[in-house]
């Protein structure tokens, strides 16, 4: 019966394997592909901002709790599942904003008696007074 299990998770393991290394990588696959969408969709960003540069107006702070680089790769690719494509080329909606950017503030649990507390308030009081202390 051992026998039959380990050959039976050899097959299912190994099987796989080989028919990956064997069929040929599709477009979405290649590197070089998405280096050349990156390239294209930063010269369209950039061409959108020739002589129109000036003072910031109508500023949003969009604080997301919890959202890295990897919790949006996730949301981008299951939004684009949603709609039966590969995902990993959909666009979330703040992606399509003008001028965005992005900072990660931290809170070390070392600083905190509570960890849940200093996410969030803590986050908009280092955006909004551009100052980090330590949380009390």
């Amino acid at each position: 019966m051992k026998i039959f299990l380990n050959f039976g998770l050899l097959l299912f393991s190994v099987v796989p394997c080989i028919l990956m290394l064997i069929q040929n990588p599709t477009k979405l696959q290649d590197r070089d592909h998405w280096y050349e969408e990156a390239r294209s969709a930063l010269k369209k960003r950039l061409a959108s901002f020739e002589g129109k540069m000036g003072r910031a107006k109508n500023v949003v702070f969009l604080v997301g709790d919890g959202w890295g680089a990897s919790t949006l790769t996730a949301s981008r690719i299951f939004k684009g599942q949603r709609r039966g494509n590969q995902g990993e080329e959909e666009q979330l909606i703040w992606d399509t904003f003008p001028a965005v950017a992005m900072a990660k503030v931290g809170c070390w649990p070392r600083y905190s008696k509570i960890l849940s507390k200093c996410f969030v308030a803590r986050t908009f009081l280092v955006v909004r007074v551009c100052v980090k202390k330590k949380n009390i």
